[in-house]
């Protein structure tokens, strides 16, 4: 079979449309329309950029601060002119109690045991709110030693003398003042056996200074003293002192501020230049104490009644106690009387009349009252008239400032 001859594709000739996407010919309008647009949009570009461009310089070269945009309603305050300070409120003090002077204090006693106790003392401080009181009196050091509110001073816990019951005397202070009512706390001084026995060279020495002297037999429960003279003891006891003014004392009554006076004192050696004992000691002993509260609180010297009358002036250095001090608290008590009681009113006790009473003791003491202030310690009277007439007699005698204790009801 005769083979043909191969004849490649037929090439197609293909047709461009070069116009084929292009619109049909814009009308002359049209051409003008957007002339003019183009002009517009010139224009409004070079009015914003002269408009802002002044500002924007100004920034850029620290003449103009930025700032928040302000109403126009409201006047730009000048840059010269600090902006105002808004004063904050003023927090109202705390008021702060004063207590009442010397002359005017109107005091109960409360005995350890009540301060020592939180619903007794609740209960006594409830009571007294309507018995016309501003002040109480409370013990802080008794005449053993014992410092019977908790001190922080190192040297009360080295010798052992914190009481193991001891009260928070900030705390009383502070419930007191709540109430309108000033806090006086008597210590004893130079009766105290603790720390006389465990403070080196505090303590009264015999005659040969080799061991304590005693104020009785050591068999009969004979106790050392502290000697006014010695350097250890006017430390010791001017610390309580400021201690006690710190936490909240107004006036701190100073008791057993003598001299031993038991049999066998001849034998007793003081610190003192010649070994014997005057009312230097105790004077200069009281500037002591009273340099130690400075001006925290004031400063009282307890007097028994007894000792007022001289009977036992022997305790102060031959001298009246109540030369040694301006303000004296003033035991009129049945304790603080005896043994003069018996002396002065044989059938007829200061509690059946006080004004017969005051009768035979004011003149006995009228040598050593001048320029004193007396707050008296007084038992009341139980019933109400009485307790008035009491109270009477003695403020016209002494003043209006007194204690009354009714602790010693029950004695």
């Amino acid at each position: 079979m005769p083979l043909k001859r191969y004849k490649p594709p037929r090439k197609y000739k293909i047709r461009r449309y070069g116009k084929i996407y292009r619109g049909s010919k814009r009308p002359p309008t049209y051409e003008r329309l957007r002339l003019v647009l183009g002009i517009v949009a010139v224009v409004v570009v070079a009015f914003v950029g002269w408009s802002v461009s002044g500002p924007v310089m100004d920034f850029l070269s620290g003449t103009l601060e930025a700032h928040e945009p302000v109403s126009s309603s409201v006047p730009m305050p000048s840059s010269s002119l600090p902006e105002p300070s808004v004063p904050e409120p003023e927090s109202e003090p705390e008021p702060v109690f004063v207590a009442p002077d010397f002359s005017q204090l109107h005091a109960a006693y409360l005995p350890p045991e009540t301060v020592g106790n939180a619903m007794q003392l609740a209960a006594a401080l409830e009571e007294l709110e309507s018995a016309s009181v501003n002040a109480v009196l409370v013990d802080l050091k008794d005449a053993s030693g014992q410092i019977l509110y908790e001190s922080g001073l190192p040297q009360v816990e080295e010798i052992g003398a914190q009481a193991p019951d001891a009260w928070n005397l900030r705390e009383l202070s502070r419930t007191l003042s709540e109430r309108g009512i000033a806090l006086m706390g008597r210590m004893a001084c130079f009766q105290d056996s603790i720390a006389a026995s465990r403070i080196d060279g505090a303590g009264v020495l015999y005659a040969d200074a080799s061991y304590l002297w005693l104020d009785a037999e050591e068999e009969n429960g004979g106790q050392p003293w502290l000697d006014p003279y010695a350097p250890q003891t006017i430390d010791y006891l001017s610390s309580l002192a400021q201690e006690a003014a710190e936490l909240g004392v107004h006036q701190l009554v100073l008791s057993e501020c003598t001299y031993p006076t038991a049999y066998g004192r001849e034998s007793a050696v003081f610190n003192s230049e010649d070994g014997g004992f005057h009312v230097e000691g105790l004077q200069d002993f009281l500037t002591a104490m009273e340099t130690a509260v400075g001006d925290r609180c004031g400063l009282s010297l307890f007097v028994p009644g007894a000792d007022a009358l001289g009977l036992n002036n022997n305790r102060y250095g031959v001298e009246n106690p109540l030369a040694l001090w301006d303000q004296v608290v003033l035991d009129l008590t049945p304790a603080g009387v005896q043994p003069a009681l018996d002396a002065y009113l044989i059938s007829t006790g200061p509690q059946a009349d006080m004004a017969v009473f005051l009768e035979a003791f004011q003149p006995a003491i009228q040598d050593y009252v001048t320029g004193q202030e007396f707050c008296i310690l007084f038992q009341p009277e139980q019933e109400g008239e009485a307790r008035q007439a009491q109270l009477d007699a003695l403020t016209e005698q002494y003043g209006d400032s007194w204690i009354f204790d009714s602790s010693q009801e029950s004695a």
